[in-house]
């Protein structure tokens, strides 16, 4: 098994996030789901579902079975995942599970995109990583979380444009309560902004004139 997941710092605000075991055992599977859809001995196993049994987890975790039902019982309980008895086995369902896996197939057929994590291309700097993460967040305060695709198309822009650009538009929009990015109001505010320079320049030449 290869490939990686994402796991964004607010997971420490999560309820089971102290609950070791319960955090444990969730983590192993979302490392465990199928990335893609695939069929077991007949059976089904959709993006995101793994299938397995207590026993199974308890051998790969190292928690007692006992442990391993009431994690289950627990992360059920928030809805974290679904559990579904079949005659092949248990398959339990990580829902959201978009939310911490990309698969390899999606990442590399939008190149020049590569290895990307919460789809952060390698050649953005520091400060527009951080800016993109901060719009992704504040997309999803917004109950309008964005899709893969509109991620790859932003990593595009964010490439095109300067670190200040990117700042300023991501800021611009956060406050004003906007859902879209809008790149010519940096270009509008730098206009404003070099004639007041201007004015401001053409006041003191005037003044020193006078002063003469």
């Amino acid at each position: 098994m290869s490939g990686w997941i994402k796991i964004h710092r607010k997971i420490t605000d999560w309820e089971w996030y102290n609950d070791i075991n319960t955090f444990r055992l969730f983590m192993h599977l979302i490392l465990k789901a199928n990335h893609k859809a695939r069929n077991y001995r007949g059976v089904n196993i959709e993006l995101g579902c793994l299938m397995t049994g207590r026993d199974l987890l308890s051998k790969e975790t190292g928690l007692s079975i006992q442990q391993i039902r009431t994690c289950l019982e627990r992360l059920k309980s928030t809805n974290e995942i679904t559990i579904k008895t079949t005659k092949q086995g248990t398959i339990i369902q990580v829902l959201n599970y978009k939310k911490y896996q990309v698969s390899t197939n999606e990442i590399t057929t939008e190149q020049p995109q590569s290895n990307q994590q919460v789809t952060i291309n390698k050649n953005l700097k520091k400060e527009k990583e951080v800016m993109l993460d901060k719009w992704i967040q504040y997309r999803a305060e917004i109950k309008k979380p964005l899709k893969q695709t509109t991620i790859n198309n932003l990593l595009k822009d964010f490439e095109s444009y300067s670190d200040s650009c990117v700042t300023f538009v991501v800021n611009n929009s956060i406050s004003n309560g906007w859902q879209g990015l809008f790149w010519d109001k940096y270009v509008e505010t730098k206009q404003l902004v070099k004639s007041i320079e201007q004015l401001q320049y053409e006041n003191v030449m005037r003044q020193l004139e006078a002063n003469k």
